[in-house]
């Protein structure tokens, strides 16, 4: 368990891309609503990977419901996507550093501070697809 004035600071750190991006509302379903607390909760308590593939799978759910596809592969969702080119590199930056953990090799080396930075961006890229169409 992390000391609470290190959750203390991740925690703000959630807080401020949510001030930076949240523009208006969202809605969205239960299931990725879940799977983006999952996300939050997963990133304050220390455990970074597990925020980063939340988080994939929040954005991956919300794509097959807001686009209305059914793709099960999240490259394909994201090639059908109505988001723009900047966007669609953002969401394949986060698809191949998804599976570079979940298809590892024997040689992959921990990176804590490249996984935290990547936990942060997974967790502002999340927050960027649900308000891409702000609901106001």
């Amino acid at each position: 368990m992390l000391p609470a004035k290190i959750v203390k600071v991740r925690e703000q750190k959630l807080l401020d891309i949510q001030d930076d991006v949240l523009k208006g509302g969202i809605c969205v379903q239960d299931w990725t609503t879940f799977q983006l607390e999952n996300a939050y909760i997963s990133y304050i308590a220390g455990a970074s990977l597990a925020c980063v593939v939340m988080c994939q799978a929040s954005i991956e759910s919300f794509i097959r419901d807001d686009e209305h596809l059914d793709s099960r592969s999240f490259y394909d969702l994201i090639e059908a996507s109505s988001y723009d080119e900047t966007t669609k590199q953002k969401l394949h930056k986060l698809r191949a550093y998804r599976n570079s953990w979940a298809h590892v090799d024997n040689e992959k080396q921990i990176n804590y501070a490249e996984l935290d930075e990547m936990a942060l961006f997974a967790y502002r890229l999340a927050m960027e697809i649900f308000h891409y169409y702000p609901f106001v």
